[in-house]
């Protein structure tokens, strides 16, 4: 991963296992590597700031892992473990993806050697870095803006108020005859608006009237 631009071959009992064809694509190398789906979801990222320069490949969370293996990190070409890079890279993608699985990305750091001291393992898989604030914030919101640029989110619309339909209106021209000294002169056109209103009828109780009848011993 950390040189692309080299052809590689893994060749076990005279079978290839793997091959890169070293045109420097990262995504190529994850096809190879991890298979066709996580390739398909590979976005290339670069950015950068004053103290630190970013390159590499991100996979969408539709994609994720269950260890946080395949989160594999360069720091100037070299392969390290470094949790708080890790831990900005979860936080990037904390909001697409649950707790328990973790994303897949190919990331390489290039800074001043200054700023990494590299003598705090034997291994030398561990490293010390200053300014590691800085750079946490740059990978967790450079990430996440990535992320979010290529995901395909379905928007949900809000709720909508419906509104009862009008009552029907309707428009007859009818005629009105007109009369004088009851002599029918002529037909006026009379228009009418006729409207269909909802008509509640209540039930109510007729009062009783009760009668006293007064005997008389």
């Amino acid at each position: 991963f950390s040189h692309p631009e080299i052809a590689f071959s893994l060749i076990c009992n005279d079978v290839t296992r793997l091959e890169t064809n070293g045109n420097g694509s990262l995504a190529e190398v994850a096809y190879r590597v991890y298979g066709k789906e996580v390739a398909k979801n590979c976005v290339n990222v670069a950015f950068e700031d004053y103290d630190f320069k970013v390159s590499g490949v991100i996979v969408l969370p539709h994609v994720t892992r269950a260890t946080k293996q395949y989160m594999t990190l360069f720091i100037n070409g070299r392969i390290v473990h470094h949790y708080l890079i890790q831990k900005a890279i979860l936080e990037a993608y904390r909001k697409y993806i649950s707790p328990e699985r973790y994303p897949i990305c190919i990331l390489n750091i290039e800074m001043d050697y200054q700023l990494v001291d590299v003598n705090v393992h034997p291994s030398k898989w561990e490293i010390r870095l200053s300014k590691e604030k800085q750079l946490y914030d740059l990978l967790a919101k450079q990430i996440h803006k990535e992320i979010h640029a290529n995901m395909n989110v379905m928007e949900v619309d809000s709720p909508k108020t419906l509104v009862a339909p009008k009552p029907k209106v309707e428009l007859q021209n009818l005629f009105e005859d007109v009369y004088v000294n009851d002599v029918k002169v002529k037909e006026e056109p009379v228009t009418y608006i006729t409207e269909e209103v909802p008509v509640i009828i209540k039930e109510e109780k007729q009062p009783v009237e009760v009668k006293s009848t007064v005997v008389e011993q």
